[in-house]
């Protein structure tokens, strides 16, 4: 019996070190970044991106999520200052905020999210860059984890969601606004 308890004390006290030293390994600052190349003129896509209402149409974090979001939006009718804010049973309350927007350069924005207390604010952009393929849209979020442990060991999942989100979310800003 004192041999299992031994063996026992020992798992949990290398379980305990692995979390603490593998979470001070995992880097405080993190960022996903996703992007495509669209046959479309800048001003199409900046139609989409910087109206927030016209995010329902192309981007997964709406209903697409959970039907039962519910919706708010305040501010200007384009670009800087306007905020869609939501709740959601699945996906918390949380809120993006343009802060700068440009027809020729996409929009920058502020995110955040309460998931049951869990809080995080990211920063996010939608980048363009004009091509002779094409115009390069690019998707990138970034945030800081701090020395939060958790929240260092959560950016191991959230980047490869975010990813996810984020190609799904540009092949359908592509089908909506490209040339055919």
């Amino acid at each position: 019996m004192k041999n299992i308890l031994k063996w026992v004390l020992i798992a949990i006290g290398s379980l305990v070190a692995i979390f603490l030293v593998g979470g001070f390994m995992i880097p405080q600052q993190w960022s996903v970044s996703e992007s495509t190349t669209i046959n479309a003129p800048a001003e199409a896509v900046y139609a989409q991106i910087a109206d927030l209402k016209n995010w329902q149409t192309w981007s997964v974090w709406t209903k697409d999520k959970d039907p039962n979001q519910e919706y708010t939006y305040e501010g200007v009718e384009l670009g800087v200052g306007q905020k869609w804010s939501w709740a959601s049973e699945k996906m918390g309350t949380g809120y993006l905020l343009i802060q700068s927007a440009d027809p020729v350069k996409g929009i920058t924005y502020e995110l955040f999210l309460d998931m049951k207390g869990n809080q995080s604010t990211m920063h996010g952009e939608i980048a363009f860059e004009q091509t002779d393929a094409g115009l390069i849209v690019t998707w990138k979020d970034q945030g800081d984890a701090g020395n939060n442990l958790i929240k260092r060991w959560m950016t191991l999942f959230i980047k490869p969601m975010l990813s996810d989100d984020f190609k799904a979310g540009l092949a359908k800003l592509k089908t909506i606004t490209e040339v055919k």
